[in-house]
């Protein structure tokens, strides 16, 4: 499917300036029919596994450690 500029902008301007959803951060937002039927990764909720992935991409990319 694919979608004009201002389709696939719709999103993140509505996360940006929308009030409802101010002060969330974090989650995954989508505009994709059927995204949200999705199973959770179970992977996803470890935080060693997480940093690991983060600290190994950093470095893949070659930006400075935090």
């Amino acid at each position: 499917m694919m979608r004009t500029p201002a389709q696939g902008a719709r999103m993140a301007l509505r996360l940006a300036l929308d009030e409802e959803f101010e002060g969330r951060s974090g989650a995954y937002y989508s505009s994709t029919p059927g995204a949200g039927m999705l199973p959770t990764v179970e992977a996803l909720k470890d935080p060693e596994l997480r940093r690991a992935v983060w600290d190994r991409s950093v470095r893949l990319v070659g930006l400075p450690a935090l």
